[in-house]
């Protein structure tokens, strides 16, 4: 699917800033090729048997032919337009061939919208143009709607086009495009022009280092905010990364002094909490009567501060679901938000919030970037980059902080869903502070295993705990399918008879069963004690990474596996010892094993203390996992005498 979302809310929005951020100049490589004239409609059969792209990935299944923006903003508003190709390479492009733009329903209006599909028939080019059969609008929330074009008759082979003008009467503080995508860019054109700022400031969206070198080299003309590039490789899909928008070659337009109460000229994030504080957070309401009356009877008696705090994170965590919407920024009253049960994110821990100051809890407003949103630019206090609102604590009983987001079902008080873990996030008060959104997360499994073999029965008795992510993804699964436990059971141990399961505890799951099986007949057998551990393959296969690498959370696995066998058995082997670590001891392995007679007890750990890693370290990270991976597939092997 290919996404075009360029409008922003500031018709609802209350909030009046002014920006000011440090110019970053870059240098471009200004070979002044001319920009190119292209018509909607004017499609050659060299559009077809063009094959330049493999140059760029001989892989891709579909290529960006052609793409051109320009954003013009005058005193009674912002016309933005927008043309594009691309040609599906193979069925793996076909979700391409599906278009959505964000617009404001009965706001902004299209003056020009036009889309076809192309297909060659020998030296025929056939053309399919769209009707209002292959266009529908979802609205999401007020007059935000998505526009979703399905383009027609496309297949293998295909060109798509599109091509349409909307305007927009308001002036605009904030303009992007991108360059850069998961597919092949043979020519991406821009250009901006503004009647009423002359001071706009530019900036690359790429995070550290990793493609300014590609920007340079692209870039063929460049002149009075008008960029051309070409031959852009596609954003490498890698696993363990995060927002494609911290790589991506894009260009930012910001205004310096675009919207009225700012209130200083400096747009610091100082200045950002200062109005924040002074403006948007006067305006919430008192919690409704309801909340109150239903929490005063649970929190008599409480002693401590953390019960309660545990009893009100309880009572929004269940009572309360959140929409599809993700916003920093409330939408709804507490009233309103109180008699559906259902907001935004930011509906819900903004009430979350107030609920905690009523009951004297001391508590403060987050505001932070998703993973899918990319990482905050300190360097850069734009409250457009900030799309999420969680809630923070300040424990009177340790002095820290305590994270907290009513809005996911499985994640426990003091965590955050896996997809706000990226970077930091700018706790609002009136001396800001920083705050590391990952924390002290972790994903911790604890498992012990023994085997014993009475006669021709073998018998295992299982113990698994799970605390922190590994709590969360293994709740979720249980929450979001009922027969999850049989289908576990089921994909691991197929040929066990599996009884006394039981599954106790909140923060720290425990779950426990035992397995049993007739090995009669067996004269040889043969045990995985490293079934379904959480890397069970090694997810760093290819010899080279261009992006950091992003676990979100820090683990801690620990496996104790015994067996004791009778008389008339021995072990035959055994999986082999190794203690293993990164350079600066950022990821640690150990496995231990212990044979005597016919006992053994194998200690497996696995110790990763970093959320991130960068490209330099991917070699000896991929040399990490593959010799885990390696022990992992190693067995236990007992026969008969």
């Amino acid at each position: 699917m290919y996404e075009i979302t360029f409008s922003m809310n500031l018709k609802t929005g209350n909030l009046g800033w002014v920006f000011f951020v440090s110019l970053i100049f870059i240098n471009f490589n200004t070979s002044y090729s001319k920009p190119r004239k292209v018509k909607f409609g004017d499609i050659n059969i060299s559009d077809f048997t063009d094959e330049s792209y493999k140059k760029l990935d001989s892989t891709a299944s579909a290529v960006v032919l052609y793409e051109k923006g320009h954003d013009e903003v005058k005193v009674d508003g912002t016309t933005r337009y927008r043309h594009l190709r691309i040609k599906i390479l193979n069925k793996g492009g076909l979700e391409y061939a599906q278009t959505i733009i964000s617009y404001f329903k009965g706001y902004e209006t299209f003056s020009k919208f036009n889309g076809c599909t192309y297909n060659l028939n020998g030296d025929l080019i056939e053309k399919t143009e769209i009707s209002k059969d292959n266009t529908f609008k979802e609205k999401v929330i007020y007059d935000l709607t998505y526009k979703t074009i399905a383009f027609p008759n496309v297949k293998e082979g295909s060109i798509i086009e599109l091509e349409y003008k909307l305007y927009i009467p308001q002036i605009r503080p904030y303009f992007d495009w991108v360059f850069q995508y998961e597919i092949p860019v043979l020519y991406s054109e821009y250009k901006f022009e503004s009647e009423t700022f002359k001071k706009y400031f530019i900036s690359e969206l790429e995070f550290l280092k990793f493609v300014k070198g590609d920007i340079m080299n692209h870039t063929t003309f460049y002149a009075d905010n008008h960029f051309i590039l070409e031959n852009l490789k596609p954003l490498q899909k890698e696993i363990y990364t995060g927002a494609k928008k911290d790589y991506e070659i894009s260009i930012q337009f910001i205004a310096k002094n675009t919207l009225a109460n700012w209130g200083k000229k400096s747009g610091t994030w100082e200045d950002l909490c200062e109005n924040l504080i002074n403006n948007y957070f006067k305006t919430f309401e008192f919690v409704p009567n309801e909340i109150k009356n239903s929490l005063k009877p649970l929190l008599t008696n409480v002693a401590t501060e953390s019960e309660k705090l545990d009893i009100i994170y309880s009572y929004f965590q269940k009572g309360f679901k959140v929409n599809e919407f993700k916003s920093a920024f409330k939408e709804e009253s507490f009233s309103r938000t109180n008699q559906l049960k259902s907001g935004n994110v930011s509906d819900i821990n903004m009430l979350l919030l107030q609920t905690l100051k009523e009951f004297d809890i001391e508590a403060y407003p987050v505001l932070l970037s998703t993973k899918d949103n990319g990482k905050i630019l300190k360097s850069m206090p734009i409250p457009y980059n900030l799309n999420y609102s969680v809630v923070a604590v300040k424990s009177k009983e340790t002095g820290e902080y305590i994270l907290l987001d009513a809005t996911d079902k499985d994640i426990k008080l003091g965590y955050l869903p896996e997809y706000a873990l990226n970077g930091e996030g700018l706790i609002v008060k009136k001396v800001p502070e920083w705050i590391d959104l990952s924390g002290k997360s972790k994903f911790i499994e604890k498992r012990s295993i023994t085997v014993q073999l009475d006669k021709s029965i073998l018998s295992v008795e299982c113990q698994d705990k799970l605390q922190g992510y590994a709590n969360f993804i293994f709740s979720k699964k249980i929450r979001t399918n009922t027969h999850f436990i049989d289908d576990y059971f089921n994909a691991y141990y197929p040929t066990w008879e599996v009884k006394n399961t039981t599954l106790t505890g909140n923060n720290k799951l425990i779950l426990k069963y035992s397995l049993q099986k007739d090995i009669n007949n067996y004269d040889r057998i043969s045990l995985s004690p490293y079934s379904n551990m959480y890397f069970d393959t090694n997810p760093f296969v290819d010899e080279n990474r261009t992006l950091p690498i992003d676990f979100s959370y820090k683990h801690d696995v620990i496996l104790v596996y015994n067996i004791n066998l009778p008389e008339g058995y021995r072990i035959e082997s055994a999986p082999e010892n190794i203690n293993l670590s990164m350079p600066d001891n950022s990821a640690k392995f150990s496995n231990l094993v212990k044979v005597e007679g016919n006992s053994l007890q194998l200690i497996y750990k696995l110790k990763i203390d970093r959320t991130l890693f960068f490209v330099e370290e991917y070699d000896s990270l991929r040399e990490f996992f593959s010799t885990l991976i390696k022990i992992q597939n190693q067995k236990i092997v007992f026969t008969k005498i």
